[in-house]
């Protein structure tokens, strides 16, 4: 009975359930069913059920082992294994752990043996799903199916079946994948039985430090271990420390970003790089370092003892003025660094002399520099091509997002014509460079065996620098692999030099003109390269170059016979429907190799909906296609869901954002999605769905099938008429963690509403963004209540309401209290001199905090 209730979600039985099965009630009986009275029209009468559902389940499972012949149990075990609602879940460890001798051994006792062929068909069920779902967790939908499959394995406490099936594994991956800490446990266990583990990535996996204290009798296994993006705090990173320690540990890469690391924590950290033998790269970006937390990583990198190779920093509290000095004296001392990644801040110049000196003096040889956005000017370029001279094995410069301009750029090129010279990769965007000194980077690159990579994006080159630049690249002898030449004001006229130059270059793989006024005559230059049987190029942007009917046609061609490209992106391009259908003819072809099709702002409509479903749904590859900005409609998006529902690819990822999608159309694409169990990110901006296409959408995602991470309704005409609605759905997408409602007309009523979700201790929720919602002091207030239970928020998004000093009392509250908050935004409000005031003295409180106010109202 309990075995056919599981398999029907029936939980409450009646007299006739019982005669059915042969149950008569009974003493016996009652000590597995409670009697209930239910009230009816005539009367009352009374209803059994299980005293738990989980003792039902149980039942269930031990029905499986108690039947004769059990028939074709693989056959069941993989279809239960394969819902998607969960109701076998349970139930499914149950009958793994009962195939355990040590567990059954007790009910042995009261009801026999139980059948060696049972037990035997669920171990081999067991491994062979371990094996099977172990290659298959690129989608979320693959990571969740394969970590219920090592649940099973837990359960059966069978040394021998884990090792079969786990012990020659090298990656275990479950990023972005919700970890309770019986998740971590079962980790744990199986990572234990991995001779041969290598990767473990649990980037962004809600994990915490109860969570991380189950895992780490297992870390010290893996050469690398991601743990970004995650609530570990200080205490986690002390756990983590700990398994650095061990003297056993084989971490080699070590990603520690957006952790809540302070500099309580980092002293635990130095103390570990300072014994640690293995270590060679370590990740702290987008953590709350104040000045002696760096200072001391910098005293670790100074031990003798430390390997590390690879450092990455990033700097929004422009710490480096306080910590450069210390900071480079740990760089001169440090001979294994090979990397150095730094950005971000206002290291400025002088900051840049401190950290060339010391780069010149370490012993060891730096290959790869980034210095991205830190306020560098020529006197800072200056400093960079000194320490060029003297690490010749430095093979990558980013140095990006500073405005050295021409200046800067000549000393760049005159480092890059030394013969001794084997940078590989350049990156030069966003530098303010012109066309003034294109004849040094001509001379430079002429000159250069060795670049393989060349970033020049957003520099004000024009046709006449491009033209300097292609001379160069027909006479250097390297092979340019990847050339991005984005917004450098190249036309038609220059790009035949160009792509004149680039036809004898055989290992292109990128090509990056876009936001250039290339028009048709340059699009059929480019197109004249794809159709060169020996093309290589694998990714192509030519978004926003002026392309028209005639340079459509001359691309189609060219992707007729190409069989090299994968990403194509011709965004904000008004291709129109004639040209669509061309396009689509092409990738419907078997043989073209495009995975990726950017088309958003490209003018199309509902008419060029049916072309594009004909590519989404061919079988031959999973296609990814951006369509925002589209006025594609309800009619065209119900072609597409059409398309989602018939494809045998999981979607991850859809974006419909201004597409011209109403509530009339909703109801077609949540129909879609539920067929697509893999979606982890649903962006819907900017339609206008109003109240009844959101109460359409919250009703689907109450469905146990979605597992919801970011969902975006910015603008889409939400009130608190359906907030209500909205809320409920939130309350069962427990995996959710980033919500965006801007632009909706909420008001305090709405908020109200929606915290009651928040209010939820298991809700996951880390961004919340109410920009522009009509929110005032009362709703500011209800929603400080309800974020008290809350453990998980870090952003909170709440600029351009109507909030004013009567609530400062709250959000103080709020920030001092919420231990996870991480950054608030509160500008465009009505706050006072004297509120704004006392919100910002809160930072000397919580240091780890960031509050947004902008300027006084």
């Amino acid at each position: 009975m309990a075995f056919t209730a599981v398999s029907e979600r029936k939980i409450v039985f009646i007299d006739g359930d019982l005669i059915e099965y042969n149950l008569q009630p009974s003493q016996f009986l009652s000590g597995f069913l409670m009697e209930l009275l239910e009230r009816e029209d005539s009367g009352r009468s009374v209803v059994y059920t299980f005293p738990h559902l989980t003792i039902q389940e149980f039942a269930a499972a031990l029905a499986l082992f108690l039947t004769p012949d059990p028939g074709s149990i693989l056959k069941f075990l993989t279809e239960a294994h394969s819902t998607t609602d969960g109701r076998f879940e349970v139930f499914l460890r149950f009958v793994a752990g009962l195939s355990s001798p040590a567990s059954a051994r007790r009910l042995e006792e009261f009801m026999g043996p139980f059948p060696h062929q049972t037990i035997c068909r669920v171990i081999d069920w067991v491994k062979e799903e371990v094996i099977r779902q172990s290659g298959n967790t690129r989608s979320q939908y693959g990571r969740r199916s394969l970590l219920n499959t090592l649940h099973y394995l837990f359960e059966s406490q069978n040394r021998g079946l884990a090792q079969a099936a786990t012990g020659s594994v090298e990656t275990i991956s479950f990023c972005e994948c919700h970890l309770t800490p019986i998740d971590c446990a079962v980790l744990t266990h199986v990572i234990g039985f991995c001779d041969t583990i290598k990767r473990l990535d649990l980037d962004n996996c809600h994990i915490e430090s109860e969570g991380l204290q189950r895992l780490v009798p297992v870390l010290h296994k893996c050469w690398e271990l991601r743990l970004g993006s995650n609530k570990l705090g200080d205490s986690g990173v002390k756990l983590v420390s700990a398994a650095l320690r061990v003297q056993e540990c084989k971490i080699q890469r070590l990603w520690l970003g957006d952790i809540g690391l302070t500099d309580s924590g980092a002293e635990d950290l130095a103390s570990a790089l300072g014994t640690n033998k293995s270590l060679m790269e370590i990740h702290l970006s987008g953590n709350k370092l104040g000045i002696s937390a760096v200072k001391l990583v910098s005293s670790a990198l100074r031990n003798p003892l430390c390997k590390i190779q690879q450092l990455e920093l990033w700097d929004e509290e422009g710490l480096w003025d306080d910590c450069t000095e210390v900071h480079d004296s740990a760089l001169g001392t440090n001979d294994p660094l090979m990397h150095l990644h730094l950005y971000d801040g206002e290291l400025g110049d002088s900051g840049m002399k401190l950290l060339a000196a010391a780069l010149k003096i370490t012993k060891y040889k730096i290959k790869r520099l980034w210095l991205k956005n830190l306020g560098l000017t020529y006197t800072g370029i200056e400093e960079i091509i000194s320490v060029l001279s003297t690490h010749r094995s430095l093979t990558e410069l980013d140095v990006s997002g500073n405005k050295f301009g021409d200046s800067g750029v000549k000393l760049v090129s005159a480092a890059l014509r030394d013969p001794k010279c084997k940078l590989q990769r350049l990156r030069l965007d966003g530098a303010s460079l012109s066309a003034s000194y294109t004849n040094e980077r001509v001379s430079a690159l002429s000159g250069n065996d060795s670049l393989l990579d060349l970033d020049l994006n957003d520099n004000k080159l024009g046709d006449s620098g491009v033209e300097l630049l292609a001379a160069a690249l027909k006479i250097t002898k390297r092979k340019i692999q990847r050339l991005k030449m984005w917004g450098v004001g190249l036309t038609d006229s220059g790009a035949e030099d160009l792509l004149s130059a680039l036809s004898t270059k055989r290992s292109l793989t990128e090509l990056n003109l876009g936001c250039n006024k290339l028009g048709d005559q340059g699009v059929k230059l480019v197109s004249a390269i794809l159709s060169n049987p020996q093309c290589e190029i694998q990714r192509l942007w030519l978004d926003s170059v002026g392309l028209t009917d005639s340079g459509v046609e001359d691309l189609v061609s060219a992707l007729s016979t190409n069989r090299s490209l994968m990403e194509l992106n011709l965004c904000s391009n008004e291709l129109e429907n004639s040209r669509v259908k061309l396009l689509a003819a092409a990738l419907r072809n078997p043989e073209c190799k495009i995975l990726r099709l950017e088309l958003d702002e490209a003018i199309l409509s509902a008419d060029c909906s049916e072309d594009l479903v004909s590519v989404l749904s061919k079988s031959n590859s999973p296609m990814q296609a951006e369509l925002r900005g589209n006025e594609l409609g309800d009619s065209g998006v119900k072609l597409l869901a059409e398309a989602l529902r018939i494809t045998k690819y999981k979607i991850q990822r859809l974006v419909l954002r201004r597409v011209g999608l109403t509530d009339s159309g909703v109801e077609d694409l949540v129909s879609a999605l539920s067929a697509n169990q893999s979606l982890t990110e649903l962006n819907l901006g900017f339609n206008e769905l109003g109240d009844s296409g959101v109460k359409l959408l919250s009703a689907a995602l109450r469905g146990p099938e979605y597992e919801i991470q970011r969902l975006v309704l910015d603008h889409v005409g939400l009130t608190d008429s359906a907030a209500e609605f909205l809320a409920s759905a939130l309350s069962t997408q427990l995996s959710l963690t980033e919500l965006d409602l801007t632009g909706n007309s909420l008001g305090d009523s709405g908020v109200k509403l929606l915290s009651a979700a928040l209010s939820n201790p298991e809700c996951n929720i880390q961004r919340l963004e109410l920009y522009n919602v009509g929110l005032r002091d009362a709703g500011a207030e209800d929603l400080v209540s309800a974020l008290s239970t809350n453990r998980s928020l870090t952003e909170l998004e709440m600029s351009f309401n109507s909030l004013t000093d009567v609530c400062v009392p709250a959000l103080r509250r709020l920030i001092l209290t919420l231990p996870s908050l991480q950054r608030i935004w509160l500008m465009g409000n009505d706050f006072s001199r004297l509120g704004q005031n006392e919100l910002r003295t809160l930072l000397k409180s919580r240091p780890g905090v960031t509050v947004k106010l902008g300027t006084f109202q």
